[in-house]
């Protein structure tokens, strides 16, 4: 699968290297990859609208600022390996708080972001044939 990074940019603080991605259907983060790695968040180019892609982008910001700090929880079923297993408890203060930050990150990569999904969508020109002269 075709991977491209935008860039890395923080998110409450942390490193975290963003990345656009083939093949998948939606977004995901990491804040635990290999030893030495910074958090990596892959969101994917498959989509044709990018206000949808913008849309997976916040998603994804929200889900792992509420992950960091401790307010996304996991039912106790094992058997359910959907993401409908998170839950977020949090008051209207933090969920500002949230917002406020996933802005923060979101202005900082946002004009990367939309340079690379532009250029990851743009057709390649196709090679025109010269012409030979007749002599």
């Amino acid at each position: 699968m075709k991977t491209r990074l935008v860039g890395i940019y923080s998110l409450d603080g942390l490193s975290c290297r963003l990345c656009l991605k083939e093949g998948t259907s939606g977004a995901t983060f990491d804040t635990a990859p290999k030893k030495g790695e910074t958090m990596r968040m892959d969101v994917s180019a498959d989509f044709t609208r990018f206000n949808y892609t913008v849309g997976l982008l916040m998603h994804e910001v929200v889900e792992a600022l509420m992950m960091i700090k401790r307010h996304r929880y996991e039912h106790d079923d094992h058997r359910n390996w959907s993401n409908d297993r998170f839950v977020f408890y949090f008051t209207h203060a933090q969920f500002a708080e949230f917002i406020q930050e996933a802005g923060e990150f979101l202005d900082d990569c946002y004009a990367d972001f939309k340079k690379a999904w532009h250029e990851w969508k743009r057709k390649p020109k196709p090679i025109k044939k010269r012409k030979r002269s007749k002599k």
